[in-house]
Parts: structure tokens; sequence; C-alpha cells
């Protein structure tokens, strides 16, 4: 998305040839990210800012035809979802354990089925970095 993480792996990205980035968020483009996409644009990164959810197969599926007819074939994943609602273990529940790591596997398992079909990269298939972290509880 277009939180730090987002910025920084973009900066490292077009630092290292990155033309095509295409940034996928949940919520769409934010005003306050407008400074980095201009920064991205003036190094001659050609940004895309994409609003879907990745969990949902339609949204991902809809997202890669756009990637697959508007620009160069995918070389990469960076998968940085998260949803954070961080709890003592004592006071986690199933139901928003479901909620937080839908984000990762879900999406994580669509991701590879979608782009299995779309990308080719050597035969390598297709490189994904995931992220993972867990936050600190905050009282």
């Amino acid at each position: 998305g277009l939180g730090g993480m987002g910025q920084v792996v973009s900066h490292w990205l077009a630092a290292r040839g990155a033309r095509h980035i295409v940034i996928c968020t949940r919520r769409g483009k934010a005003p306050d990210a407008e400074p980095f996409v201009q920064a991205l644009q003036a190094a001659g990164v050609d940004l895309r800012i994409e609003s879907a959810d990745v969990s949902q197969r339609e949204q991902l599926a809809t997202l890669l035809a756009r990637i697959r007819r508007d620009l160069p074939p995918l070389r990469g994943v960076i998968h940085a979802a998260g949803v954070y609602d961080d709890r003592l273990l004592s006071e986690q529940e199933w139901q928003l354990f479901d909620k937080v790591f839908a984000a990762k596997e879900d999406s994580g398992v669509l991701l590879l089925k979608g782009g299995q079909a779309t990308v080719r990269v050597g035969s390598q298939g297709l490189p994904a970095l995931t992220s993972q972290g867990f936050g600190q509880v905050r009282r």
C-alpha cells in the first residue's frame, strides 16, 4: 500500500531500475501520498495506484488483467498486505485472528494462483517477497 513500507520498497525498487510499479491498496490513493507519487514520477517511474482487496478473487483477477493489458510483463510481487488488531493472546478470539490473517493467507494463495497464469519470470515462476509483522500491544 501507500504506507511507510510501501513507500520505502517502491523507492528501493526505483533505485534499482524498476520503471513500472503498481501499488495496490484497499483504500485507494490518499491525498497525503501525493509527494511520494510525484517523487517517483519525477524519477521516471510509471507509478500506478490501484484500489483492490487482493484477498477477494474477483478484485485480484481484475487487477491482474489490467496489469497484463496495460503494462510490460509482471516481474515480481511484494506482498505486504496486513491488518492489525493487536491483542494479548489471552484476549484473542478466532474471529479476530481470521480477520488479521486473511490479508496474508487468502491474498497470498490468490496471488500465487493468479500469478501462475499471468507471470513468467524465467524458470523461477512468480518471485514474491512476503512481509510478516506483528505489532505490539499498546495500552
